[in-house]
């Protein structure tokens, strides 16, 4: 099965996608798009880890309106921290575990 991996998704606002028969070819073609869109030189371990994370089998990503959700559940996290950069991942991120099990369940109901 392809996998895939929507760059906004880690870097809100990059419109990006890579996709490839496995997880590895994803990452070359995500740190290749790192160094020429992002100026990054080397990705460091942590969001190395964000971005496995984020990569998913096609046609398992989110809903545009769980997506949705996401980002105003990711963005209320950013004003509680008192709108502190630096830690837009790590919103996105906790913003999907708190809703992703909400998806889960209502497929099953």
């Amino acid at each position: 099965m392809t996998k895939v991996l929507k760059c906004n998704d880690v870097n809100p606002g990059c419109s990006f996608e890579a996709q490839g028969s496995t997880e590895d070819e994803v990452l070359k073609k995500a740190a290749e798009h790192a160094k020429t869109a992002h100026n990054m030189r080397a990705i460091p371990a942590d969001v190395l880890s964000k971005v496995r994370g984020a990569i998913r089998d096609q046609g398992e990503a989110a809903s545009p309106e769980l997506e949705e959700r996401i980002r105003v559940r990711a963005y209320e996290l950013y004003e509680q921290r008192g709108k502190q950069d630096g830690h837009d991942l790590d919103d996105w991120f906790q913003a999907e575990a708190e809703l992703a099990p909400q998806k889960r369940f209502r497929a099953t109901a």
